[in-house]
C-alpha cells in the first residue's frame, strides 16, 4: 500500500511537470528547435513628397518689323504710314521698331519687314546686302524694285497739287486761285491743273493779275499769305509742308477760301473747301500684304481722298468734275505735270 502511493505521487508530479512546460516551441510544433518566431517586416514610413513646382517657360521674343523714319522725311507720309505700320505689325503679332536712320548693324535682328520713308540714300545696298528681308521704300521714285525691295511711289504731291488747283479754278469766280510757293513739281502741277479746267483763266474784273498765282520766293508763313491776299486770291491750296497755323489764320481773316492737305481746325471750317488727303496707308496694306507672303518687287502709288467738304463750297455739280479728274490722276490718264492742250 505504502509503495503505490509513492508510485501515485511521482505521476502526479511528472504530469504537472509535463502541464507547466516553459519551452515555448511547444506551442508550435512545426518550428524547429532553437529558432526564434519569424518577425513580420515592418516598412519604412516616408514623408509626403513635396510637389515640385514647375519652371518657368521662356516666352520667345516675337519677329521683329522696322520703321525707319529719317530726319527731314515727309510729315504727310510719317504721320499716315506711322499708324499704319503699327497696327499691321501688331495684326501680324510682329514688334515694330521705330528708327531714325538703318546700319548693318539693325539687321542683325533678321527683321520680317523694313518700312523706310526717304531720304534714306545706302538703303539699296542694305537691301542686297540682306536678300533674307524684305524691304518697303515710300518716297523714293529713283529707285527700281528687286526681289526684296518693294516701292511705295512719292508722286502723289503732283496729283494732289493739280487737283487743288482745279478745284481752286471750278469755285472762285474770276479764277482767282493761287498757292503758296513750293516743290517745284508740284507748283507746276498747281498751274496746270487751274488751267486744265479755265484755260487762259483771264478775269473780266480788275485788279487783272494773272491767274493762277503763287506766293513771292522766299516768303513763308503769315509774310506769304498777305502775298496772295495783295494779289486778291480767293481760293488758296495750303501744301502740308506750308500750313502753319499763322498763315492759315491770315488767310482765313481776309476771307480766302482754303484748301489743303490736312484737316482743318473748328475755325477754319467755314472757309474750308476740301482736304486732300493721302491714302498712304492703303498703299502701304497692299504692299505689305505682298512683301509679308514673300511676294516683293511691286509698285503702289498712294491714292487721293476727297475730304472734309462740309462747308459746300464745292457743291455736289461741281464735286462730280473733280471726282472724273481724280480718277484721271489716279488712272494715269491725266499727267499732272503736262501742259494743257
Amino acid at each position: 500500500m505504502k509503495r503505490t502511493l509513492i508510485y501515485l505521487a511521482v505521476l502526479l508530479v511528472f504530469l504537472l511537470s509535463a502541464c507547466a512546460n516553459p519551452n515555448p516551441t511547444a506551442a508550435n510544433p512545426t518550428a524547429p528547435a532553437g529558432t526564434r518566431p519569424p518577425t513580420q517586416a515592418v516598412e519604412p514610413t516616408l514623408p509626403p513628397a513635396t510637389p515640385t513646382a514647375p519652371q518657368p517657360t521662356a516666352t520667345p521674343r516675337p519677329a521683329v518689323a522696322l520703321l525707319v523714319i529719317p530726319a527731314g522725311a515727309d510729315p504727310a507720309l510719317v504721320s499716315i504710314l506711322e499708324v499704319e505700320a503699327r497696327d499691321l505689325a501688331a495684326a501680324d503679332g510682329l514688334e515694330l521698331r521705330v528708327l531714325p536712320a538703318l546700319t548693318q548693324a539693325d539687321l542683325q535682328v533678321k527683321p520680317r519687314l523694313v518700312v523706310a520713308l526717304a531720304p534714306l540714300p545706302d538703303l539699296p545696298a542694305l537691301a542686297a546686302a540682306a536678300p533674307e528681308v524684305q524691304f518697303i521704300a515710300a518716297g523714293m521714285d529713283d529707285l527700281n524694285p528687286a526681289a526684296n525691295l518693294t516701292l511705295i511711289r512719292g508722286s502723289y504731291l503732283e496729283n494732289q497739287a493739280f487737283l487743288a488747283g482745279y478745284i481752286a479754278a471750278v469755285i472762285t469766280p474770276d479764277w482767282r486761285a493761287g498757292t503758296l510757293d513750293t516743290d517745284p513739281a508740284a507748283r507746276t502741277a498747281f498751274l496746270n491743273g487751274a488751267r486744265y479746267f479755265c484755260g487762259l483763266c483771264k478775269p473780266a474784273y480788275p485788279p487783272f493779275f494773272n491767274y493762277p498765282q503763287v506766293s513771292t520766293e522766299g516768303l513763308s508763313g503769315a509774310q506769304a499769305a498777305d502775298d496772295l491776299i495783295a494779289k486778291a486770291v480767293s481760293t488758296a491750296f495750303i501744301p502740308p509742308a506750308q500750313s502753319s497755323p499763322e498763315t492759315l489764320a491770315a488767310l482765313a481773316k481776309a476771307g480766302v477760301n482754303l484748301i489743303g492737305g490736312q484737316a482743318p481746325s473748328d475755325e477754319l471750317r467755314p472757309y474750308w473747301v476740301a482736304t486732300l488727303r493721302v491714302d498712304a496707308g492703303a498703299a502701304l496694306r497692299q504692299a505689305w500684304a505682298e512683301a509679308a507672303a514673300g511676294r516683293g518687287g511691286g509698285e503702289y502709288r498712294p491714292g487721293l481722298i476727297l475730304d472734309d467738304l462740309e462747308s459746300g463750297l464745292l457743291n455736289p455739280a461741281r464735286l462730280r468734275l473733280v471726282e472724273q479728274v481724280l480718277q484721271g490722276l489716279q488712272d494715269g490718264s491725266i499727267n499732272p505735270a503736262a501742259v494743257p492742250d
